[in-house]
């Protein structure tokens, strides 16, 4: 701004000026929502835990992330099972879409991402799995750290404020679960998370 400012310019410079404060100011807009987010898990607060479907909210989640793979040139597919919880259905939405939202960045174009849900006798289960770049050995020990970002020279991602995976760590945490990264370079990376089943009566209702 300061820079348009500082002379006349001609209307296409000003446009290009503000595109690019109207881009500097989503890039703020999503770090605070992001650390508003870890202050409020860090507090301890959020609705009260309820029934939920995870694998109703997978599919959603998969179906809003579409324009965005569409953008990128990558297939997402879900395999969605039933998977009853009980927990904050908003913040394991939340979850999904971080994790998804990665794999799409992460994946070359053409490749596929895959997310599949499911009931196993530890709880429920939610698997994002990709064939993109991968994560580098050094880097998998940090990626869930907060403000940690891997090289983005491999994958171009320069906007990404490395508060993604710490959230949704933080969230699944919350909810008595793990979550974990098994990752190759240049063969992809899954991420499953599992969480506590929902009670017998629970699931029913």
């Amino acid at each position: 701004a300061q820079t348009a400012l500082a002379r006349e310019r001609t209307p296409d410079e000003y446009r290009a000026s503000l595109a690019a404060c109207e881009r500097a100011a989503q890039r703020m807009t999503a770090l605070i929502e992001s650390l508003l987010t870890l202050a409020r898990l860090d507090a301890g607060g959020g609705a009260a835990p309820a029934p939920c479907a995870l694998d109703v909210i997978a599919a959603d989640t998969v179906d809003l992330l579409q324009p965005v793979a569409e953008r990128h040139e990558v297939q997402v597919t879900a395999d969605c099972r039933p998977a009853p919880c009980t927990g904050n259905a908003g913040q394991l939405a939340q979850v999904v879409t971080n994790l998804v939202d990665n794999a799409i960045t992460y994946t070359r174009r053409g490749g596929h991402v895959r997310v599949t849900t499911a009931s196993t006798s530890h709880g429920v289960r939610l698997d994002v799995a990709d064939d993109g770049i991968g994560i580098a050995p050094a880097d998998l020990p940090h990626v869930f750290e907060r403000f940690y970002r891997a090289d983005p020279s491999r994958s171009g991602a320069t906007n990404r404020t490395g508060l993604g995976l710490a959230i949704a760590k933080a969230i699944v945490e919350r909810h008595g679960g793990t979550i974990e990264i098994d990752s190759r370079l240049d063969a992809g990376t899954t991420v499953r998370v599992t969480l506590p089943s929902a009670a017998p009566a629970a699931a029913r209702a």
